[in-house]
């Protein structure tokens, strides 16, 4: 999930609702992220056990504090230096009986 904020601060165009081109901003950078396969090994994000199978979910908050350019490549940009910088602990999982 990749969630896009373009608030008030960014410039005097945002009222910090999300707008349409915002929306639209994010679900190219959806397509982008499944189109490259910036997350190359999906099998690495499930968890195991016997019986069980959960998976990790992935959230990206992007928030923009200046908006005075190409705001897809900074976005762009950062998404990729985040998802380069992420490391997921080993999960276990712990039945309670």
């Amino acid at each position: 999930i990749i969630n896009l904020e373009v608030g008030g601060i960014s410039g005097t165009n945002f009222t910090g609702k999300p707008s349409e081109s915002t929306q639209a901003l994010s679900s190219r950078l959806r397509s982008v992220v499944d189109q490259c396969n910036l997350v190359q090994n999906l099998e690495d994000l499930y968890v195991e056990d016997e019986d069980t199978k959960v998976l990790w979910y992935l959230i990206v908050d992007l928030y923009c504090l200046d908006h005075d350019g190409n705001l897809f490549d900074t976005c762009l940009i950062a998404l990729i230096s985040a998802l380069l910088n992420t490391r997921l602990p080993v999960g276990k999982i712990k039945m309670d009986v």
